[in-house]
Parts: C-alpha cells; structure tokens; sequence
C-alpha cells in the first residue's frame, strides 16, 4: 500500500463544493460555510486523502493557545469550567481515536448527501446524524469536525465547538459537563462578558472558597442562559473582525461570512436522565440564527421524536448503502496491512463481499470479524473459509463468541473483570481491577477474601483486549496509571442492557441478567456487598492504599450499589468526600443487615469502623497511626450508634506542639484531613513551616467566642477543645477537594496557647503571617434571619455604586442605613468589635465574609465604606463616623478607612490606631496594644510583646514608648480619667469600656493644628521603677468655682437651658480688656464649644448655613440648638463641666475641664503638650494626679510660655 494513497474519484466532491463554497455565495442562497476562506482547495482535498494538515494543538481549543501546556498561566475561568485536565484529555483522546480510525477517501458520500449540502450551505440550521450501533458516526463527526476547524483556520469570522458524549467517563454522561466544555471553548481565547460576570457571580456567592469549590459547581440553568448570552456576545466578536478585514462587506455577506458551528456526538451515551433536557437545549439554541447545529447519535425512538417529530430536524441515516464504499475501503486497508494480504486474491474478495454483505453497515462488527480472522493460529483457506460461514449474527453474538473462546477455567474471573467495569461508578485503574477480580465469589472467605493466584494486567488485557479500552495502553505507562473502561456502548449494552432499546421486539436480554444474579439490580448488590466484605477485611490502620488499591472505590461507593438508583447520594464534582453525608453506617445492622448474612454479629463493631475511618487515606495513615506517638492505648472506642468516642490518655501538649524555631520565623499550618460524615470528628495534622517557605495558605479571621469547651478536635492525634464557633468553621472546611491547597493557619491551634514565649513571637510575627495568606476567610457564624435579604442588597448597592450621579448616590446611601434592607444588621456582629479582626482584615490580600452559607467579597466592603465615608465641606475624609444608630457599622467603616491608610502610607500612627479602636473587646486586655503593631509605622523605642507582664506594665511601658516616639504629650488627652482604679493617672487603661469624653483633640484631622498650648518644647524623664513621670511645665490657674455640671445632662432639645447656662456662665470672669477681644458671650460659647466647629476646625465667627457660629447674641443662640443640633453634641461634653478659675495674676477666666475636678485643683500647661491639663496635688507638693484635659480661652496658643509671672516647674506624675 502506497504511503500516499491516490485520491478516490469520489472526493472530487468535495473539492467542487469548496470551489462553488469560493464564489460570492450566488450558488448558495446561503452562508459559503466551509472552507469559505481556504486558500486553495487542494487542502480540503489532502484532509480527505490523508488528513495531513496540522491546524494546532487541539488543547487550544480549551485553553486557548497561550495556557495549554502551562496550568499555572491557564484562566481561573478556564480552571473551573474544565475541572481536571483529564477532561480535556479524554475528548482529545476520543477525537484522535476516531480520526486515526478513518480510512482515507472515506466519508465522500456524505458530502454528495443532498441534506448535508443543504445544511453545509447554510440553508438549513440544523442536521441528526444517526445510525445503528457501530456504523461509525463519531468517525463521520470526526471528520466534519476536523474540516471545519481546517475552514476556520483561515476565518476570523468562523468557529467550531464541539463535544463527545461518552459512557466511558462519567462526567461525559453528564448534561451539565457537556455545557461546560462548550463554555470553555467559548471561553478559550477571549471570555465574554456574560461568561465573565457568572463566574464572578458564582465566585463571589460561594460560601467556601478554594476547598474544592472555588467558584461553586456552576448551576446547569444559569449554564444555560450563560452559554446562550456568550454564544451571541461571540459573534458579535467575529462580526466585528469581519468588519474590520472587509469594512464595505454587505450586512447580506456579513451575514453569511459570520457563524458558529455547535457539533455534540453521540447523544444516546448521555446518562437517561440527561439526555432529554440536552435536546431541550438544543433545541432552544435553534433560535441563534448564526448558529449551525449537528447531532449524532444511535437511531433511537426517543430522540427522534424530539429532534424530527416535534422539531423538525433534517435527519441523515447512516445506513449499510451509505457506508458501504467506506467499510470497503476499511475493509481492503486492514487485508493490504495484516497476514491476510498473504492470501489469494479470490479469498480476499471472499472475505470482503461475506463481511460487506453480512455487516448490515457496521464498522465495528466488521472489524471485530476482520480481528477474530488475523487472530486465527493457523489462516488455511479452508479455515478462513468455514469461519466466514459461521460468522455471528450481531454484536451480541461477537460478544458472546469473545467470551466463549476463553478457557472455562478463566471465564468466572473474566466475567466478574467485566462485570466490574459495567456496574462501578467511575471508572477504575488497571490495579484497582487487578485486584477486584481477585475476590472470591464466596464472601464466607471474610477475611481473606483475596485468591492465591490472581491475575495480572496483562492477563486481563490479552483475555479482554477486543471489550477494553486502555488509556494509556500498558505499553507505555504502568498499571496503577492505566484507567480500564469497556471499549465500546455496545459492550455495555450487552452485559446490562439499554433502557432506551430494550423495548424493541429483537433486544436480547443482557448478559448480567442471565448469570447467577438472576438480574442486572441483583449483581450491583452483590458488588455493594463485596465492598462491605472487602473494607471489613483489609481497611485497617496500618494498611496503605498500594497495598489494596480496591479500598478507595469500596469506601466511597458501596453504599451507591446497595440503595436503589433514586436514593443514591450525589457525589461533589471530583471530591471524594460526599456532599451529603447522613450516617450510614448507623443504619448499617437495621436497613442493611440481610446484605451482612456472612458477618458474625460480634464483628459488627469493626465493620463500623472500617466504613467510618479511611484508613488507607495517606495523610491520614502518615501522621495519626504511623507514628507511636500519636497512637495512645485506648485512643477511640466505638459505641453502640457506630459513632466513635475518641479519649485521650495523654495530654501534654508535646504530642501536638514541637518547639517552633523562632529564628527562622516558623509558623504552624493546619490540614483537614477528610471525614466521612459532618457528625465524625474533625481530624487535622498540625506542621511546620518556614513562613518564606510555608505552601500556600489561607488565613481563618473569627470571633473566639465563649470560653466553654464544648466542642473538640483531633490535632496529630490528639483532641484538643475547641469554642463553638471554631469547630463550626472547621467542619465546614474539611469538606475539600484533594487537588486543592488546604493548608490553615487558624490561632487558636497554629499558635500554643499555653507557651507565652510563643503566643509573643507569633503575635510580633501577625502582620507577616496575615499578608503572605493567599486569603483571609472571615466566619461572622450562622446567618440571622435578615443576613440573606442584607447581602443580596449589599450585592445590589455594588453594581449600582460605580455609575451613580450625586443624587443616585445619596439615594444608595439611605438604602444602605435603612433597617428594612437589613445591611445594617450584618455589620453588628460581634466579629467587628474584635481587637484582632482589624490587623487580619487591613493587611488581606483578598478576602471572603462567610454569613452562614452567604458571602461577600472585598469589593463589596469597599464600596460600603466608599459610599459612607463622611467627607467636611473641603472634601476631606473625616476620622470619626457617625453613624450611631449602627455603631457596628461605624466599626466596619474605622477598619476599611484604616486599610486604605495602610495602602496609601505604607503603615498607620500607632496612637491613632490605638484610639480609633481602643473601645473594641479583645480576649485578653495586651491586645489592644500588641493587636496593633503589624499596622504601624512605629519606629521609637522597643515595645517588647510580653504577654507574660501584668497589664498594668504593658500599658504603661506603651504610654512612655509613644511619648518618646511622638516626642509630645497627645497620649496623656486620651485615657478614661473618670475610671481610674489603679496603676499611674497618666498611663493608657484602655482595657475598660465605659463611655468617656471626645479629647479636644479627637476631632481635628491635624492634631497639631487646632492647639498649640505648650509650644514646640518637650521635656519629659520617664520614670525609674515606681517612681512618678517627671515633666514640665506651667502653672496657669486654679478651680475656684464649679458652675453646672455635669453638662451632657442638658439634651440640645432643651435649647433655653443651654442658653441661660452659657448667659450665666458669662456674668463669672473678667470682661475683656481690649476692644478687639472677643465679648464675654463669644468667650462662653468658645469655651463651650471648645473652639471646634463639629467638623475639628478652629471656630471662627463664620456663617455654617444659617446659624451664626459662635453666637454672639440671644437671638443667634437659639439657631444652632435647632438649626444645626450637632454643634453641641452630648459626646462633646460627657465628663465635663465648667470651671471658674483664678489665673495666676489673678484674673478670673471661664474652664472647661473634667467633670471630677474639685475646686483647688489647678490648670497647667505642659510643654509638648497640645492642650492644657487639670492636676491635683497628690503627696508632696510636687507630686500631682493627671486629672484629664481642659480648655482655657486665653491660653490654648502658647501664652503661658510667655506671660509675665509665670514660670516653668517640673511635675512628678503619679
């Protein structure tokens, strides 16, 4: 045989359609579809003769051409819809299959099919490719396909996408896989925008990120309506580039230049209960008049009376006279290629007219046949010739006859190989088969169920080569890597039937269901049953899954042979571990107990365990019972229900925490390994790691909770107690994919909790342990009612956030604060009230807020706070939010404000960040001063993270550091005075959470320039031991007399009170002495308003609207109380009073100062500090009690320092 073949007369046919295909589209009415932009149409004529064309790598028609052979540079997108690239390899594999199978010059015929011009030409949408079993429709697809994309090669406006259906796999049985393999294609080079915004959709929904469901399992209806919408944004796509290679091409041209061809093989191997909405939806693609539509699948009654009756689809049959010229050619090939070519001519052409004339069509019988003859040790005429006249009617005689040739004593273990591949759930491993085979038919041999003398891969492929497909071949890869499935559809049609067929008046009954199981259900409870026996005797600890590769089919799947088809549990995508998990095994000595007959029912407790505990699971194996240590007697213990009661008789913490080595920055992560059910214990092992070296890892942010230990789990063997809301979060996550990451960091049991030296180094380390997570997953607990409704418009808010003008955005804003929306509640969680929460939230690269089984994203936080920040008239950013019907809300707001402080300088002022959250609740008081430093830009002296100190001396220790760092007093305006009990007056007790004075400094976005008392000067000695801090400063004045008091008693609602009060206080000190001073009535309303506008700016007599601030006069006093009621808001003057004090040159001045302040008390300036403070003599004279801040209207710019008679003083603190 030539390696060229010549071409046959009959591919001229295809030659001249391209040519009339290469006119101005007058022969065809029309779209010129194929190859309407070859180059020649000799190529068209070599893909016909030998199919040598190389049109790229087919993996980029689902990657697209940059990501093929790279899964690290491959689309998330991409990722997702394909899954595992052993999908994208099986349709690839199918595809080469089929194309090395075709004869060349073969397939002619069915372009002088006058309905497949029709629909080649365009005329006609779509087309039913269909035929008996074996006619070689795939191949027929195949090379449609192949054509098609060598017309597309030279198109910008035209594409292929394509599909095979395969009962091979699993996934190709599956409707909603089929979609998303189109998808991918779609997707290959450029996502449409509809395909892009599902994904982010699903992604931004799904409540557990990367754990096997990094976007959710996409729905099959969305699937639909994606696909749909990206189809149309697609060729609006090559309608453009069309437009851009032929700007003058007529809309009648363009039309029929731009389209899409949809081709799915082999619909009948879709699973019963996906193929009829497949139809459906292809059905409802008809109406995308770009789109050319092709099935192929077996003639079956249900699919033609969708497609032809109901829809009217042109339907082509692939009958025996079609064929008929290509069987010849297959035919007259393998003769010219084998031993047959030995023999003499009239015999071949014997053998060729009996298998054409006996072939009914079938290529697949007629190669089985032509198999059967090169396989026959002695190839006599007389031989050839009396097989010829015994030849098997059909593919159920060709079947049965392969199996009759086996050696009896061989047959049973055929069989059962058999048998095995037609009922398991996926497909299994050339090892996993070995060994199922290996079983004995009795299940009285438990536990030794395994015979002496199994067979081997290569037995079973020499017995079974004609009904197995291997892949790859044992050739070339080793038989743990090798996947075993039946060669053909009609291999498992003939060992358990078609539901589809089985009605016609000729089906045979199905192998399975003449055998000693009597039926098909019966022999698919005999293999459940085998897995139950098999897990009983050899799923124990010690074993290994190289040991019985059969383990992992028999643990995950015996409950799906047991039950019926409708009761089955659905497994998750490729997880192993199923989504629902109810307790079977406690049903096990109830529901299944007449499938138990050969186990002793004191064995039944072992059988529990072997059905609870993956033994052969690696990791599991590896860290929990391979090791001695994490092995003490008597660890578990199985109770009556089945459940386990795990007990430790070791506790000591080494079993589970090893010295981390703190020089090399060592963290530990956490791995959930997997459970059968959620009600199992949560098992994990805890290891080490380098951080610059650590595998990828998500962070885990959540409330602790309260203390009571009523949940646990097993870490390296050991249980430990767990709070509520960490077990809750951890049992979700243990329902993972093994191809994912799963490695936690999680403080509670990343960090021992008991070893302070180490809670010390890992809190310094916090801020390099939360920016190097790939992610930070936040848990807020189960969702409230209200949570869905509050995400879904939070969700909403988003999209609309972006495009709106200032009246939409103030519309979004008082959607957002309104109750009814419910987004409010979400943010009053006692999640943003949490000290540590801040640190993990700013420094997240990305992060998911999980309410229950709902989530959001960053993007969503950072369009709340974007819509909420509170801007003053100059646009600048205020510090304090002022949202206080939603206080939590106000939280959320402090943190996202501090994250865009964070990316915008690099770090936050530590004593800002210290303040804005001091009233937040943290597990042990040091966080809030350790809780903060990974924010900082703190560079001063060391504050040594210490959890071990009294709090006390942390505290203090932080005061004096930001004192010398800041090198100013703004530290001593900020400490709940009014709640001292113990420690020094001037130290930071920011432990407590009483409501306390707004500083005078609090509102200002400058602290340092509103006041300015005590000038640049600082001086301060910071104390030795007990000792007091020294510092210096002036003495101003001293309380004589306290007026009203205390002053957030007076609501602004009883506006004349405030007035008389300010009209009153005005009559107590001395009038100016200048003419240009303010009047006595200004210098009240200053000293009440502390000189601040509401917006922390230094007040001057200016208009704000209508009110006249500050006023001067009675009639300008009542406008602010109503016109603008936040000028004198109640926090401004909780904790405060006014004073009338004598200054030292014994002028009477107006004090405003803390509500404890007793007459005799006096007023200093302090240098460095901003404002002036309120001492009172303690001990000695020169031993003062810092009492708090205060305001006095001739000395808040720096008078003291140079007013005559007053004279500088060290303070001793105490």
């Amino acid at each position: 045989m030539s390696a060229h073949p010549q071409p046959h007369p009959d591919s001229e046919d295809f030659s001249k359609l391209i040519n009339a295909c290469l006119q101005d589209g007058s022969t065809f009415h029309g779209r010129p579809v194929l190859a309407a932009h070859y180059t020649a149409a000799g190529d068209a004529q070599q893909i016909i003769n030998n199919g040598t064309i190389e049109i790229g790598k087919l993996e980029n028609h689902y990657y697209g051409s940059d990501a093929s052979n790279n899964r690290s540079e491959r689309s998330p997108m991409a990722k997702w819809l394909i899954e595992n690239d052993d999908n994208v390899r099986q349709q690839i594999d199918i595809f080469n299959k089929a194309w090395a199978s075709r004869e060349p010059g073969s397939g002619s015929w069915l372009l002088k099919n006058d309905i497949f011009k029709e629909w080649l030409a365009g005329r006609s949408q779509t087309l039913w490719l269909h035929g008996g079993v074996g006619c070689g429709k795939t191949v027929l697809s195949t090379f449609i396909v192949q054509n098609l994309r060598q017309a597309c090669r030279y198109s910008t406006s035209q594409r292929v996408l394509h599909y095979y259906c395969s009962f091979r796999y699993s996934s190709g049985q599956e409707f909603s896989f089929l979609l998303r393999m189109l998808l991918a294609q779609i997707c290959a080079q450029n996502t449409p925008s509809a395909a892009r915004n599902f994904y982010n959709e699903c992604r931004v929904n799904n409540p557990w990120p990367l754990y096997g469901m990094e976007v959710g399992s996409p729905p099959v209806e969305q699937l639909k309506s994606v696909i749909r919408a990206s189809l149309i944004e697609y060729h609006q796509a090559l309608r453009h580039d069309l437009l851009l290679a032929e700007p003058k091409i007529h809309e009648s041209a363009l039309k029929q230049h731009s389209c899409i061809y949809l081709i799915v093989d082999g619909l009948d191997e879709l699973a019963i209960a996906q193929l009829y909405p497949a139809l459906v939806f292809m059905q409802q693609l008809k109406s995308l008049e770009f789109l050319q539509l092709l099935g192929t699948s077996r003639t079956q009654p249900n699919i033609e009376k969708k497609l032809v009756e109901k829809a009217s689809w042109p339907a082509i049959m692939v009958d025996k006279a079609a064929v008929r010229h290509d069987i010849e050619l297959h035919i007259s090939n393998t003769i010219d290629s084998s031993e047959l070519a030995d023999l003499g001519a009239d015999l071949q052409q014997e053998i060729k007219n009996t298998l054409l004339t006996n072939g009914e069509g079938m290529f697949l019988w007629v190669s089985l046949q032509l198999r059967h003859l090169q396989s026959l040790m002695v190839q006599h005429p007389a031989t050839i010739r009396t097989e010829l006249k015994t030849l098997p009617e059909d593919l159920h005689d060709t079947y049965t006859r392969i199996l009759n040739r086996i050696a009896s004593s061989l047959r049973p273990k055929s069989m059962r190989a058999l048998r095995l591949l037609a009922l398991t759930r996926r497909s299994l491993s050339m090892d996993e088969l070995v060994e199922a085979c290996s079983l004995h038919e009795s299940l009285l041999k438990v536990p030794h169920l395994i015979e002496r003398h199994p067979f081997g891969p290569d037995d079973i492929n020499r017995l079974l080569s004609d009904l197995l497909y291997l892949d790859p071949p044992l050739s070339i890869a080793p038989s743990h890597k090798c996947t075993v499935t039946l060669a053909h559809a009609s291999v498992q049609d003939f060992l358990v039937g078609n539901d589809a067929i089985s009605q016609e008046s000729n089906a045979k009954k199905p192998l399975l269901a003449m055998g000693h199981e009597g039926d098909v259900r019966k022999a698919d409870i005999y293999l459940g049953e085998t897995c139950l026996a098999f897990l009983f005797s050899y799923n124990k600890p010690g074993v290994r899954k190289e040991d019985h590769p059969f383990l992992p089919y028999a643990w995950f799947h015996w409950d799906e042979h047991l039950q019926p088809q409708t009761q089955q549990i659905e497994a998750r995508g490729q997880n192993y571990f199923r989504a629902q998990a109810p307790d079977i095994y406690k049903q096990i000595t109830t529901d299944y107990k007449h499938n138990l007959h050969w186990l002793p029912k004191e064995n039944e407790a072992r059988l529990l365990d072997a059905l609870d505990v993956p033994y052969f699971y690696p990791n599991l194996g590896e860290f929990q019972l391979s090791d001695s240590r994490f092995r003490p007697t008597n660890m578990r213990h199985a109770d009556r229900s089945g459940q386990h009661l795990w007990r430790d008789t070791v506790s000591e913490d080494s079993y589970i925490y090893q010295q981390l080595h703190h020089q090399n920055l060592e963290i530990r992560l956490l791995e959930i390994l997997p459970g059968l059910s959620t009600n199992t214990p949560t098992t994990c092992r805890l290891s080490a790691f380098p951080i610059k070296n650590a595998p990828t890892f998500d962070a885990v942010s959540y409330v602790w909770g309260a203390s009571t230990d009523a949940h646990s789990v097993f870490v390296n063997g050991m249980e430990i107690p767990l709070r509520e809301n960490l077990a809750r979060i951890l049992g979700n996550l243990r329902h993972r994919s093994e191809t994912e990451d799963g490695h936690l960091w999680v403080d509670a049991i990343s960090v021992n909790q008991t070893d302070n030296l180490e809670r010390n180094h890992q809190a310094a380390i916090m801020a390099k342990i939360f920016s190097s997570a790939r992610r930070v997953l936040i848990s807020l607990g189960a969702a409230d009612d209200g949570d869905a409704e509050g995400v879904a418009n939070v969700k909403t808010a988003t999209k609309r956030f972006p495009h709106a003008d200032a009246n939409e955005l103030a519309a979004l804003r008082t959607f957002v604060l309104d109750p009814e929306n419910c987004i409010t509640q979400l943010f009053q969680k006692p999640y943003w009230s949490r000290v540590w929460i801040i640190q993990e939230v700013v420094l997240a690269k990305d992060l998911t807020i999980l309410f229950g089984n709902h989530s959001l994203g960053l993007k969503h936080l950072e369009a709340c706070f974007s819509l909420l920040q509170t801007t003053d008239e100059t646009g600048t950013v205020r510090k304090r939010f002022a949202y206080r019907s939603s206080p939590g809300l106000d939280n959320m707001l402090a943190i996202m404000q501090t994250r865009r402080e964070f990316r915008d300088r690099g770090g936050c002022d530590y004593l800002d960040i210290l303040l804005r959250f001091k009233h937040h609740y943290a597990s042990h008081p040091a966080d809030k001063i350790f809780g903060f430093m990974g924010l900082t830009v703190y560079n001063g002296p060391a504050i040594l993270i210490d959890y071990s100190q009294p709090v006390g001396e942390i505290y203090l220790r932080a005061t004096i550091a930001i004192m010398l760092h800041d090198r100013n007093l703004r530290v001593l305006s900020y400490h709940p005075v009014r709640y001292l009990q113990n420690g020094p007056s001037w130290s930071m007790q920011y432990e407590m959470h009483q409501q306390e004075p707004v500083s005078l400094l609090d509102a200002a976005p400058n602290y340092t320039g509103v006041y300015n008392a005590g000038g640049e000067l600082f001086e301060v000695e910071p104390p030795l031991g007990d000792g007091p801090l020294k510092l210096k400063g002036i003495t101003v004045a001293k309380l004589v007399r306290k007026l009203v008091t205390p002053l957030a008693d007076l609501h602004p609602a009883e506006g004349e009170r405030r007035i008389r009060l300010v009209y009153t206080a005005q009559m107590q000190f001395d009038s100016p002495t200048t003419e240009d001073a303010p009047s006595r009535t200004e210098i009240s309303w200053r000293t009440l308003l502390a000189a601040q506008s509401q917006l922390g700016k230094r007040l001057h007599s200016f208009m704000l609207g209508n009110p006249v601030v500050p006023p001067v006069t009675l009639e300008q006093a009542v406008n602010p109380i109503y016109a603008w009621p936040d000028t004198l808001r109640t926090e401004h003057f909780w904790g405060r009073a006014l004073f009338v004090a004598q200054a030292v040159d014994s002028k009477m001045l107006l004090l405003l100062g803390p509500e404890n302040a007793e007459v005799g008390d006096v007023a200093v300036v302090l240098f460095g500090g901003a404002v002036p403070f309120v001492l009172r003599q303690s001990g000695t004279p020169e031993e003062h009690t810092l009492l708090g801040e205060c305001y006095i209207h001739d000395f808040m710019n720096g008078e003291a320092l140079n007013h005559p008679g007053m004279y500088a003083q060290t303070f001793h603190i105490v």
